[in-house]
């Protein structure tokens, strides 16, 4: 679970996320709040320390995923609404974006969030290319997707 206020952030399997603004030290409303699979919180633990990149983070004047990529990526995790999965591992792209990548078996799942782009996606099997495009607009596609790797 993530909780958060001005000055901590915590964050726990399989518990509360409640989402707070915070004016002068003092709550001033609630936003969201939302459940995090195990697997969420994993990736969700990878996003935060993606917000620390800095420009050439890569030594190859490289910039950091943008806020607006990484709250996309954070949106993304959250439509995946499947439990007893594994984190995907997830990296920063040289030109801003963020990918995340499964590995299971002999099958392969890439999700590629880029700089003014829709989000694009990549299913492969024992190393060769057998579907691609652009994601799903509904969550339950995006299941469908995602579920293909684990059946």
């Amino acid at each position: 679970m993530i909780y958060a206020d001005a000055s901590t952030l915590r964050l726990e399997q399989g518990a509360w996320f409640e989402r707070r603004s915070s004016v002068d030290a003092q709550w001033e409303k609630e936003d969201t709040i939302y459940w995090y699979y195990g697997w969420q919180t994993e990736a969700m633990k990878a996003l935060y320390q993606l917000e620390s990149l800095q420009e050439n983070w890569d030594g190859y004047q490289s910039p950091a995923p943008s806020k607006d990529i990484i709250e996309r990526a954070k949106k993304l995790l959250l439509a995946i609404d499947i439990d007893n999965i594994t984190a995907p591992h997830i990296v920063p792209l040289a030109d801003g974006g963020i990918q995340f990548e499964w590995r299971v078996n002999s099958r392969e799942l890439e999700f590629s969030i880029l700089p003014g782009e829709p989000i694009e996606f990549l299913k492969a099997e024992n190393g060769r290319p057998i579907d691609e495009g652009p994601l799903p607009s509904t969550n339950s596609q995006i299941k469908v997707l995602v579920s293909w790797l684990f059946c």
